[in-house]
């Protein structure tokens, strides 16, 4: 706050607190502002008018004190974080003179010193907040203590994960499906993409889902996925999949029979069979409709000659309906 301190001689606008009485002594006139402009308090020689302000500006005549009083506080502003805190407003005033204090927004709240004479503190509270910036007053001896409570930067990089076709290990097709999770206090607000982590996408709106194209060659593949949040922070995350580009077998097999999908083995399917697929993800359904007892096997190599207990990840529908089927080494996508 801003206290001004203007004779009324040297105003142009103001008589000139001079008065030609024989007899009669000389009478100074001072005006105090506050840090807007508002005429707060005009000290007179014997006597002070106070002003204060309601919260749309309106000006409140509090009366007129007697005698010498002048009044000052300190500090004049005060800023917080948006986890508030508490601090002290000094003031200094004569002996004999009186003062109040009071809050002009619930969020502050005077804790001691609501009122005093001569000397004194006033302690005070300003409460956490997750709002935008905001700001209120504290109105001491006549005087305003503006009180600034602001968010703190965010420096908090966005949390997040990605997996290759819902976590398959293997994959036979370059053309994957990608599933993303960003979380972040201010909110997630664009991704890109890179499969070397240094060539990347153009930034585009966060979404769980991505189709994406994997480097040609078989092999393990990285796919790198950068988060920024709204605030600028950005963190990088990775996932993995085994590309076997040479692998030209269906996907799914009975024996040494191989089928489109997974339905088409289970109608061909007798009691006992076991149906055997690859360890990637099948965009399949299946409806165990027949009296019969199989098993569907995941996770199988593109040659069907070695199962390591790996997941083959299913995205659609299996729906029993009769007969005996067991599911081993298979997940259903659920995103």
């Amino acid at each position: 706050m801003r206290m001004k301190l203007l004779n009324a001689s040297l105003l142009a606008v103001v008589l000139v607190g001079v008065f030609c009485v024989p007899g009669l002594p000389e009478e100074t006139t001072s005006y105090f502002y506050d840090n807007l402009g508002r005429l707060i308090r005009i000290q007179y020689s014997d006597r002070a008018q106070q002003y204060t302000y309601d919260k749309v500006g309106n000006r409140e005549t509090r009366g007129v004190q007697e005698g010498m009083c002048a009044y000052s506080i300190w500090p004049p502003s005060k800023s917080f974080s948006e986890s508030g805190g508490n601090s002290t407003i000094s003031v200094t005033a004569g002996t004999s003179c009186p003062w109040t204090a009071a809050a002009d927004e619930s969020w502050i709240t005077i804790t001691s010193g609501t009122s005093g004479t001569g000397n004194g503190t006033v302690a005070y509270t300003v409460a956490e907040t997750g709002l935008p910036p905001r700001q209120g007053s504290i109105s001491v001896a006549w005087q305003s203590v503006i009180i600034n409570q602001v968010q703190s930067p965010d420096v908090t990089p966005p949390v997040g994960s990605i997996s290759i076709d819902s976590g398959a290990t293997y994959t036979n097709n370059v053309n994957v499906g990608l599933h993303l999770s960003c979380t972040d206090n201010m909110g997630c607000l664009s991704m890109r993409f890179s499969n070397d982590n240094v060539t990347y996408s153009s930034p585009e709106i966060y979404g769980t889902s991505k189709a994406w194209t994997l480097t040609g060659g078989s092999g393990l593949k990285t796919v790198y996925v950068q988060f920024v949040d709204e605030a600028g922070n950005s963190t990088v995350y990775s996932g993995t999949i085994v590309l076997n580009a040479t692998c030209t077998n269906p996907n799914v097999r009975i024996g040494t029979t191989s089928y489109a999908t997974l339905q088409a083995a289970y109608n061909a399917a007798v009691t006992g069979d076991v149906i055997k697929c690859q360890g990637v993800k099948l965009t399949d359904s299946l409806t165990t409709d027949r009296n019969i007892t199989v098993t569907v096997d995941g996770g199988y190599d593109c040659s069907f000659t070695a199962n390591t207990g790996i997941m083959t990840v299913v995205k659609g529908m299996i729906t029993a309906a009769q007969g005996s089927t067991t599911l081993r080494n298979i997940t259903l996508e659920t995103q």
